[in-house]
């Protein structure tokens, strides 16, 4: 019996006229992506964290992302 392998590709075409729109819901803890344009959200524990440590997703036109973490208050900004 051999290994079989699969392999996968995905295109992603941007429009010609972007509109990175999103909304962000702290109550509900949802971060929703408004416009015509995927992004990538990623969540922290920490600003020193890294991304390794954090979720990240690719939201699409549409997408809305429900996390309990987005309800939390986030570390105050200093340096500034």
């Amino acid at each position: 019996m051999e290994p079989v392998v699969v392999m996968d590709t995905i295109l992603v075409v941007r429009p010609r006229e972007v509109q990175f729109k999103w909304s962000f819901d702290k109550v509900a803890g949802t971060v929703s992506n408004t416009g015509n344009t995927w992004f990538k959200l990623l969540i922290k524990p920490g600003c020193d964290s890294t991304e390794e440590e954090g979720d990240a997703w690719y939201l699409r036109p549409g997408d809305v992302v429900r996390q309990p973490a987005l309800r939390q208050p986030g570390e105050p900004l200093s340096g500034l």
